[in-house]
C-alpha cells in the first residue's frame, strides 16, 4: 500500500511570510468611529516608508524591492507567480497519480512510503530554518537554491532504478517545493497588505482547481505514452525555464535598489568561518538533527509495521520507538542548556492566539491524514472507480478548500472578523463531515453521501486554514509573521506524520482483521496474495464476488475506524479556536498603544509650583532655565516649568523632589493599537525580550522600558549596558539576551536581582529599601510580557504609595 501524496489536500499552511507593511498612514482624527475601528484588520500600504536598518538582509532586500516596484511590474509579477503556482499544481497532481504506479514496480513499496514520511518530517523541521535562511539571505538567492534542489529530486525520480534512489529523490523534491511555494507566497505578503492579505492567500491556490481535473487527465496520458519517468523527467526540463524569469526580476529590482541607493551594501566583519560557525548556531543545526531524527524514529516503526517489515513485538521496533522517546528529552535537554539560539522560539508559543493557532494546525492535519492516507484505496476498490474518477475524488478537497478560501478572504475583507466565522461554522461543520465519514462509508452506502461529507470537510478546511494564518499575523509585529507561519507548517507537519502513523496502525490491525473475518473459509489462503498485492491484486476480482465482498468490507471496516480516531482528535479544534484572543482583533478600539520610544532624552520634568499664575506657568520664559548644546537653535516656545534633559542635574539641586512632575515629551513615536505588528522605535539598551526576538509586541514594551529607566535613575548606570560600535547586530542581540538571562534569571526568589541592585546603591539607601524596590522594578521586568504589571497596579503598589 502507499499514500496519498498530494500535500494540498491538506491545504498546506507552510506559508512564512515577511510583512513589510509600513507604518500606517492614520487618518485625521482616527480614534475609535467608522467600521475599521472594531477590528484589527485594517488596511495598510503595500509599500514601505524606507529599509529598516535593524532587520535581516533579506528583509533588507524586500523593502528595498518594494519602494522601487512599479504598479505594472508587480501586477505582471503576479500574473507570473500565479503561472507558477499552476506548474507546482499540474505537477504536483500527476505525482500524485503516477506514485502508485511507480512504487509498484519495485518489489519494496514500503520504501516509497517511508520517503513519504521522511519527506514530510525533514520538510517540515526545515520549515523554521528556511525560513530564517530567506530572511537572512534573501529570497532571490533563496528561490535560485531551492529550484535547483526541486529540479534535481525530480532527476533523481526519472533515472532512479530502485526504492531507495527514488526515497532520496522524493525528499529532495518535496524540500524544493515547500521551499519554491514558501517564496512565492512571502512575495505576495511583501506587495499586500494584511487586509487583503486572505484573500490574496485564497486565490494564490486557485490554479490547483484547474489542476484537479487536468492532472489525472495527464497523469493518464503519460502512463499509457511514454511512462511514468517522463512524469518527472519532463518537469526537470521544463520548470527552470518556468522559474527564471521571477529569479531575473526579482534580481533586477534589487539591483535597481542598490543602483539608487535605496538599499546599502553591507559587510557583517565575519570571515567565512565565522559565518559559518554563526549560522551553525543561529539555526541550531543540532537541534535540528536531534528533532528530525526523534520524529524519523518514533513515527516511521509503525509505517514499516503496516507492509509487514517490522511486527509491534520485534526488538527493532521497541528500540525506535523507545529511542526516539527519548531524543525528544535529549533535545528539550538540549534546548535548555546548551543551544544558544533555540530551535523553537518558545516564547511565542506562550501568547495564546499563537499556542491556539499552532494547536489548531496540529488537530486539522492529524484527523486530515487519519482518514485520507489510505481514502484513494478505499474509494478505488469499494467502488470500482478508474484512475482518473478516483483522482476527482481524491481531489475534493483540494478544490473545496480551494474555492471557499477566497471566498472566505474576501469576506474577512469586508467584516474584518475571522475567529467567530471558524468558532461557529467551519470547526463544526468539519466535526460534522468527519463524524459522517463514520457512517457514510462501505460498499452499503452510496458514494454520493462520501462526496458530501468530502466537501463538508474541504470547506470548513479552507476557512480553518485562512484562520489561523491570519491570527497569528494580527498578534505578530513584522519580523515575527516568517517564524510563527513556519511555525504552524512545523506543527502542520508533525500533526500530519503522527497522524499517518496513527492510520497505518490502524490499517495494519484493522484490514488483516476485516480480511480474514469476511473472506470464505474456501478463500483463506488467498490472505497474503490480497493483503501484499495491493488494490492491484484486489481489483482483479470482479465486483459482487465472494471475494471482492470480502475485500469491500476490510476496507470499510478499516475506514471506521480511522473516521472515529479523526472524529476524536477534533475535539481539541474546539478550544484551539477559542484559544485565538480576540482582543488581538479588536485593538483599534483603543487609540494609543505604546509609546514605545521612552527615553531619558524624551522624559521631562515639571516644577509643579514655582509659578502661581496659570497664564505666566505656561508662557516661555523670559530668561531661560536651558542651556542648549552648541549649534542647536534655541526655542523658547516651551513653557517654563519644562526642563528638557540637557544639564538636568544642576538645574534641579535646590528644587524640592515633592514639587516634580515628571513629563513624557516627543510623542512622535507612539503607535495606534492597530499597528502592534510594526517595528517600535525603542533604545537598545531599552528593549524588551520580545523586541529582540521579533516576537509579538504590545503596550508591555513600556513596561519593561520605564523598569530598566527607574534602576538607572537609582543606580546612575543602565541595567543592560551594551556597547554596539562596530558590532553586528546579531552579537548585539546574543549579549542583550544573555544579560537579561543573567540578570534577571530568579524574577520569583528575586534574591539574585536584590543583591545586584544593592552593590549599586549607595549604604544609606537600607537593605529594607532595596528588597522592596527590587520586588517593585520585577513587577515590571518579567521576560514573559503577560506576566508584567500594568501601569494601574504599579501605581496602586505599596511601594509607589510608600505603605511599609
Amino acid at each position: 500500500m502507499g499514500v496519498v501524496v498530494d500535500r494540498l489536500k491538506g491545504r498546506k499552511t507552510n506559508h512564512v511570510v515577511d510583512d513589510l507593511q509600513p507604518v500606517e498612514q492614520l487618518p485625521k482624527n482616527s480614534q475609535t468611529d467608522g467600521p475599521s475601528a472594531n477590528l484589527g484588520l485594517s488596511e495598510k500600504d503595500a509599500q514601505p516608508e524606507g529599509v529598516s536598518q535593524e532587520a535581516p538582509i533579506g528583509v533588507q532586500k524586500a523593502e528595498a524591492a518594494a519602494l522601487v516596484w512599479s504598479k505594472k511590474a508587480i501586477y505582471g509579477t503576479y500574473a507570473w507567480i500565479w503561472v507558477c503556482y499552476f506548474m507546482l499544481a499540474l505537477h504536483e497532481y500527476i505525482s500524485t497519480n503516477v506514485l502508485y504506479y511507480a512504487y509498484s514496480n519495485f518489489s519494496h513499496a514500503s520504501q516509497v512510503t517511508t520517503a513519504y514520511i521522511l519527506a514530510t518530517i525533514i520538510g517540515g523541521v526545515l520549515k523554521l530554518p528556511i525560513g530564517k535562511l530567506l530572511g537572512i539571505w534573501g529570497r532571490a538567492e533563496g528561490l535560485i537554491v531551492f529550484v535547483i534542489v526541486y529540479v534535481l529530486g525530480l532527476i533523481i525520480l526519472a533515472a532512479c532504478n530502485g526504492p531507495n534512489a527514488f526515497a532520496a529523490g522524493y525528499v529532495f523534491y518535496w524540500i524544493g517545493y515547500d521551499a519554491i511555494y514558501l517564496i512565492l507566497e512571502i512575495f505576495i505578503a511583501d506587495t499586500s497588505g494584511l487586509r487583503n492579505r486572505a484573500f490574496a492567500f485564497g486565490f494564490s491556490t486557485t490554479p490547483f482547481i484547474c489542476c484537479a481535473f487536468t492532472g489525472s487527465l495527464a497523469a493518464n496520458s503519460f502512463i499509457k505514452t511514454s511512462g511514468w519517468r517522463w512524469a518527472y523527467g519532463a518537469f526537470a526540463i521544463i520548470q527552470p525555464f518556468v522559474f527564471a524569469p521571477l529569479i531575473f526580476v526579482f534580481k533586477y529590482y534589487e539591483r535597481k535598489a542598490y543602483k539608487t541607493g535605496v538599499l546599502v551594501r553591507q559587510d557583517n566583519g565575519r570571515t567565512w568561518f565565522q559565518s559559518l560557525i554563526h549560522y551553525i548556531h543561529e539555526f541550531d543545526v543540532i537541534g535540528a538533527f536531534i528533532l528530525m531524527a526523534a520524529f524519523v524514529l518514533f513515527l516511521l516503526p509503525f509505517s514499516l509495521a503496516s507492509y509487514g517489515r517490522t511486527e509491534y513485538h520485534n526488538a527493532a521496533f521497541i528500540a525506535e520507538v523507545v529511542i526516539g522517546f527519548v531524543l525528544f528529552f535529549v533535545f528539550a535537554a538540549w534546548e535548555r542548556w546548551c543551544a544558544r539560539v533555540h530551535f523553537i522560539p518558545y516564547d511565542l508559543l506562550r501568547d495564546r492566539t499563537v499556542l491556539g493557532a499552532c494547536l489548531l494546525a496540529a488537530v486539522v492535519y492529524f484527523s486530515f491524514y487519519c482518514w485520507d492516507s489510505y481514502f484513494y484505496y478505499f474509494v478505488m476498490v469499494v467502488y470500482n472507480l478508474d484512475v482518473t474518477k478516483t483522482g476527482y475524488m481524491t481531489s475534493i478537497y483540494t478544490v473545496g478548500s480551494c474555492v471557499w478560501s477566497p471566498v472566505f478572504g474576501f469576506w474577512i475583507r469586508m467584516v474584518k472578523e475571522f475567529k467567530y466565522s471558524c468558532l461557529c461554522f467551519a470547526a463544526p461543520l468539519m466535526f460534522l463531515g468527519a463524524g459522517l465519514m463514520i457512517h457514510f462509508r462501505g460498499q452499503d452506502a452510496d458514494i454520493g453521501y462520501v462526496i458530501m461529507c468530502q466537501i463538508f470537510i474541504a470547506f470548513s478546511g479552507g476557512m480553518l486554514v485562512i484562520g489561523q494564518q491570519m491570527a497569528v499575523m494580527c498578534a505578530s509585529n513584522r519580523d515575527g509573521i516568517p517564524i510563527l507561519l513556519s511555525m504552524l507548517g512545523l506543527f502542520n507537519s508533525i500533526g500530519g506524520a503522527i497522524g499517518y502513523a496513527v492510520s497505518a496502525a490502524i490499517y495494519t490491525n484493522t484490514f488483516t482483521d476485516g480480511l480474514r473475518r469476511a473472506l470464505p473459509a474456501e478463500d483463506q489462503d488467498l490472505f497474503e496474495t490480497l493483503y501484499s498485492g495491493g488494490y492491484l491484486s484486489q481489483m482483479k476480482y470482479e465486483p459482487g464476488s465472494a471475494v471482492r465482498d470480502a475485500v469491500n468490507y476490510a476496507w470499510g471496516y478499516m475506514e471506521k475506524y480511522e473516521a472515529i480516531a479523526a472524529t476524536c482528535i477534533l475535539v481539541l479544534m474546539f478550544p484551539a479556536v477559542d484559544n485565538l484572543d480576540p482582543k488581538r482583533q479588536t485593538y483599534d478600539q483603543i487609540p494609543l498603544s505604546a509609546r514605545a520610544d521612552l527615553q531619558p532624552g524624551n522624559m521631562l520634568v515639571a516644577v509643579t509650583d514655582s509659578i502661581n499664575d496659570t497664564k505666566a506657568f505656561l508662557e516661555p520664559p523670559q530668561f531661560s532655565p536651558v542651556r542648549w548644546l552648541e549649534g542647536v537653535t534655541k526655542d523658547d516656545s516651551a513653557p517654563q516649568y519644562l526642563m528638557p534633559s540637557q544639564r538636568r542635574h544642576n538645574q534641579l539641586k535646590n528644587v524640592q523632589h515633592s514639587n516634580l512632575v515628571v513629563k513624557i515629551g516627543d510623542l512622535g513615536g507612539a503607535q495606534f493599537r492597530r499597528q502592534c505588528n510594526e517595528r517600535p522605535v525603542t533604545p537598545l539598551s531599552l528593549r524588551a525580550p520580545e523586541i529582540i526576538h521579533g516576537s509579538p509586541w504590545d503596550w508591555t514594551i513600556d513596561i519593561w522600558a520605564l523598569g530598566c529607566l527607574i534602576f538607572e535613575i537609582a543606580t546612575n548606570e543602565p541595567l543592560f549596558p551594551l556597547c554596539t560600535f562596530g558590532i553586528p547586530r546579531e552579537e548585539v542581540n546574543k549579549e542583550h539576551l544573555e544579560l537579561i538571562d543573567e540578570r534577571m534569571r530568579d524574577p520569583a526568589g528575586q534574591v539574585g536581582f536584590a543583591t545586584y541592585l544593592a552593590e549599586r546603591l549607595q549604604d544609606e539607601f537600607g537593605a529594607e529599601n532595596v528588597q522592596r524596590l527590587a520586588k517593585f522594578l520585577l513587577l515590571m521586568l518579567r521576560v514573559n510580557r503577560e506576566e508584567r504589571c500594568c501601569t494601574k497596579e504599579l501605581l496602586q503598589d505599596a511601594f509607589t504609595v510608600n505603605e511599609h
